[in-house]
């Protein structure tokens, strides 16, 4: 309708014509006004909306991203000066840590069910799996203690420490419970049930303390941060660290116990 030039003045653009119900023509100028006003660069749209976009760096060594994201939330939601009709959403790096501990919890759940079935196969007994297996738990309660006391929150690294524990923590127990499967039929059957258990159980004391107090000479100086501390590595090996000494722990009192309970009641294993 107007070239390029007449469209940059405004007294060109009150007088177009514009025709009304009964075929007459009506200037602009009669029923709009102009305003003058800088306008934005670029106008973004996401899924047919129109969108602004805030974005911020955090020092992740005072606050993580979820733990922010958490906190704007709140805040909007207590707020009554949002206008109807506008959406906030968030985002960014709290989204995606989000997305991704959703998909470490469900990866535990499928190392935990895989480790049961494997152990199930070659032990050709349901219930020596379970015995073993029944030592995850523990390792993740000790997990929850370590983020407790060092006031650690659940990340991505925690998760996936807990993801690779649960294929070390059952080493020890099968060690254990392999001990008490074999060594029972060679014990004296004069001793008590009982006693037989707690010195099959004694004699891998010495093994497994070991075997844990050497990963744990490991662990603890990346965990503690001794010569640097990295904010990915340090949580991940806090997490495997206490979660393995606490594994250890009930391995040695715990797995005897249980091993008990069901010879009790199968009287055979």
């Amino acid at each position: 309708l107007l070239d390029k030039e007449s469209r940059k003045h405004e007294q060109i653009l009150e007088k177009i014509g514009v025709k009304n119900s009964e075929g007459a023509l009506v200037s602009l100028d009669k029923f709009i006004t102009f305003d003058t006003k800088a306008s934005d660069l670029e106008i973004l749209h996401r899924n047919g909306l129109r969108s602004v976009t805030l974005s911020a760096s955090l020092r992740k060594a005072k606050i993580s991203a979820v733990e922010a994201a958490g906190i704007i939330k709140t805040r909007i939601n207590n707020t009554k000066k949002i206008p109807e009709g506008v959406i906030v959403e968030i985002a960014g790096e709290a989204l995606k840590t989000n997305i991704i501990m959703k998909d470490m919890k469900t990866a535990l759940i499928m190392a935990v069910i895989g480790i049961f079935l494997v152990l199930a196969l070659f032990l050709n007994s349901w219930k020596k799996a379970f015995i073993i297996i029944a030592i995850v738990p523990f390792c993740i309660i000790g997990i929850v203690i370590a983020l407790f006391i060092h006031g650690q929150p659940i990340s991505m690294f925690v998760l996936l420490a807990a993801v690779g524990l649960t294929g070390v923590v059952v080493n020890d127990s099968i060690v254990m419970t392999d001990t008490l499967s074999s060594g029972l039929n060679k014990l004296s059957q004069e001793n008590s049930l009982i006693n037989n258990i707690a010195e099959l159980a004694s004699q891998r004391l010495r093994p497994i303390l070991l075997t844990t107090l050497t990963t744990l000479g490991g662990l603890l100086p990346m965990a503690y941060g001794l010569g640097g501390y990295e904010k990915m590595i340090s949580p991940m090996s806090l997490a495997f660290s206490w979660g393995l000494l606490f594994a250890t722990i009930i391995t040695l009192y715990i797995i005897p116990s249980i091993f008990l309970l069901v010879l009790c009641k199968t009287k055979t294993v």
